[in-house]
């Protein structure tokens, strides 16, 4: 209930960029996608860390599973 008032707080483009490698994305996934159906303002993407390896650099994630939130340009990680 509390996540739900939550979502709907969410106004504008907010994207959730998931960096796992693929084999982990499942139970990730399986929760975001919830809050994606949510509220049609929040995306979602996944990214395998062993195919981008560049994009894992110039974010700086340091761990597998780590969540990168992008909302009204600002960015936070959350391993």
């Amino acid at each position: 209930e509390q996540t739900v008032k939550v979502l709907e707080m969410v106004k504008a483009p907010l994207k959730m960029t998931v960096f796992a490698k693929r084999e982990e994305w499942t139970p990730m996934l399986s929760l975001l996608k919830l809050y994606e159906a949510q509220n049609k303002k929040i995306t979602l993407e996944a990214i395998d860390t062993d195919l981008r390896p560049d994009l894992v650099k110039a974010k700086g994630i340091t761990q597998n599973g780590t969540v990168v939130i992008s909302y009204d340009g600002k960015e936070s990680s959350f391993p």
